[in-house]
């Protein structure tokens, strides 16, 4: 099972420097629609994918945190520290479903997808979950959903 905890005022704030910068990045509004930011984020990656850019670490937190904050924003979820099974080196920071059944770590996400050969899936996963299109699992779990 999970523990679910409640994030610092210390890493609230930086979340909140990391959305700043995220959207400073990306040259967006904050108050774009949630679905356009996650949009832009996921045309920022893919186009600099396609143009054999890699995205350092300030970018990859960055926009990881900015579209935690769309999740946050759009779909009602929130943010927590999670721990899995009691052992301390599953911890991740990252966004959880209103019943947290569900989490995703969005940093640690656009740094996968940064490197990966694969597709850049943040707007499609976005739109699954506000469709309810999502498998169900245990209340609490905090299952992986990326």
């Amino acid at each position: 099972m999970a523990e679910i905890n409640p994030l610092s005022t210390d890493l609230q704030q930086q979340l909140a420097e990391l959305q700043a910068q995220g959207l400073a990045l990306l040259g967006v509004a904050a108050d774009e629609t949630p679905a356009q930011i996650v949009a832009a984020v996921t045309d920022y990656v893919r186009d600099a994918r396609e143009q054999g850019r890699s995205l350092d670490d300030e970018a990859v937190f960055a926009l990881g945190a900015l579209i935690g904050a769309q999740y946050v924003r759009g779909l009602g979820w929130h943010w927590g520290d999670v721990t899995w099974d009691g052992d301390p080196d599953s911890a991740a920071v990252g966004v959880l479903s209103p019943d947290e059944s569900l989490f995703n770590n969005p940093i640690g996400w656009v740094g996968q997808i940064a490197e990966s050969g694969g597709g850049v899936p943040f707007m499609l996963s976005y739109n699954m979950i506000l469709a309810n299109q999502v498998p169900l699992f245990e209340r609490g779990s905090a299952t992986g959903l990326y």
